[in-house]
């Protein structure tokens, strides 16, 4: 057994480590990419390895990678998504009947995850029609123009406050 610390070095500097004791080449996903490409310094050295060591096993390295959504980015994507104060409302009232269950976070980040299934994406497109199901760029378009809105409301609701308070004056 090789020291993580060491592995995941190796991996970041190189793209790769050659385990002895288990006869297995670790490598990135770049490093795979580029060693399937003729000519590449990964492609020479993927050659000269498996000259060396024919029975080697080769593994892609995938780190772990924390897919843990906080509150906080659950209630900014909210926030930056249409209708923003009615999902902030649920999202709240979600988050208040979170308590009464055994894991409030894990009841919160479900009822995220059911609610918005595209978070984290740019873009999704429905693989049979070609559908844009989902554009990150245009919700976030929309969200902003509904806040534009609802800040020009204010100034009018302002403004006609105003005029009142002068005119009872």
């Amino acid at each position: 057994m090789t020291n993580k610390s060491v592995v995941t070095a190796a991996l970041k500097n190189a793209g790769y480590y050659y385990d002895f004791a288990t006869a297995t080449l670790y490598m990135t996903a770049e490093f795979e990419k580029n060693s399937n490409s003729y000519g590449t310094n990964e492609y020479h050295l993927m050659n000269r390895i498996l000259a060396k060591f024919p029975n080697v096993t080769l593994k892609v390295y995938k780190a772990k990678t924390n897919s843990l959504v906080t509150y906080k980015m659950m209630e900014d994507f909210i926030r930056a998504m249409p209708d923003a104060a009615a999902n902030f409302a649920e999202y709240k009232r979600i988050k208040l009947q979170s308590r009464a269950h055994r894991s409030a976070y894990k009841f919160v980040s479900e009822w995220f995850k059911e609610k918005f299934p595209h978070y984290g994406k740019l873009l999704v497109v429905d693989k049979e029609t070609s559908e844009i199901m989902w554009d990150a760029l245009d919700s976030y378009k929309k969200a902003a123009a509904e806040a534009e809105a609802r800040v020009a409301a204010k100034a009018v609701e302002t403004a006609v406050d105003n005029q009142a308070d002068k005119a009872s004056a």
